[in-house]
């Protein structure tokens, strides 16, 4: 199926009907156990307000 996208300034892929996004570059990471942090430098952001933001709290959606 295909899933309609622009491209960020990093070349990353930003999906049509999302409430926002950040475009970064990483710029660091560090392990943290059996995770990994990465450390990003925002090169581009946007909030889209038509549709709201999907919630999620205690164990459920709203």
């Amino acid at each position: 199926k295909d899933i309609e996208y622009s491209t960020g300034k990093t070349g990353s892929p930003i999906l049509k009907g999302i409430a926002g996004f950040f475009d970064c570059m990483v710029v660091n990471s560090c392990d943290a156990g059996d995770h990994t942090i990465f450390i990003g430098e925002v090169l581009g952001a946007e909030v889209f307000e038509s549709d709201p933001p999907l919630l999620y709290r205690h164990d459920d959606f709203f």
